[in-house]
């Protein structure tokens, strides 16, 4: 089977803008919804995430090291308030992606993740501090050959919970489409970059049916 055709369970939640998931209070219930998934991945979990640091306009990309699912790498990257890290340090939230098994080790075996999640913050590119619908948009993605399905619906919905979610939808793709000429596009990894939402300005519009793209339906 090529790396882009394995089937995978994918949950789309777009979080309020009040809870966001990458404050500690927060993550701690995603990353409790996330560990009974990730237990049943082939190798270990890790986390891959994206901050700036320093004042505007010389932000920079601050470097967290190896982090895990676990406590002692929560507590590097996530904030205690938005905009701070649990350290104190200012830092602004970009992405935060979770692996299991690892990104690194995906590429070795030369197979996609049993389990994905990742989510972006929507604050900083919604055109003003109160001109945004959602706070957050999270995909999580578990392959379907694991059977899991109830214990993702429940660890879905219960990030859901957490972020007190405006939109919760479901469907079931492969982890890309192929080209045809020995690579893919369409990759569930990018769809927060691209491929999720439909064309237009997404905060413009209630969080309903015609945000997504794609065919999407209820959990």
């Amino acid at each position: 089977m090529a790396y882009e055709d394995r089937a995978y369970n994918v949950y789309v939640i777009l979080g309020g803008t009040a809870l966001l998931p990458w404050t500690d209070v927060v993550w701690r219930e995603i990353h409790a919804a996330l560990v009974p998934l990730a237990n049943g991945a082939r190798g270990k979990a890790a986390v891959r995430c994206s901050q700036l640091g320093g004042e505007p306009p010389r932000m920079k990309g601050i470097a967290f090291g190896r982090l895990g699912l676990d406590e002692a790498s929560r507590a590097k990257w996530t904030h205690e308030r938005d905009g701070q890290l649990t350290s104190g340090v200012s830092a602004m939230f970009l992405t935060a992606e979770v692996w299991a098994p690892s990104w690194s080790a995906c590429e070795k075996e030369g197979a996609p993740p049993d389990v994905f999640f990742d989510m972006s913050g929507e604050r900083y590119g919604a055109g003003g501090a109160n001109d945004f619908a959602f706070g957050s948009a999270m995909v999580l993605a578990v392959a379907s050959e694991l059977e899991l399905e109830t214990q993702t619906k429940e660890s879905a919905l219960g990030i859901a919970d957490a972020t007190k979610a405006v939109l919760v939808r479901r469907q079931m793709r492969p982890w890309g489409v192929s080209t045809g000429y020995g690579s893919f596009t369409d990759a569930i990894q990018d769809l927060n970059l691209t491929g999720l939402f439909a064309p237009g300005p997404r905060h413009a519009r209630p969080a309903g049916e015609g945000l997504l793209q794609g065919q999407w339906r209820l959990p």
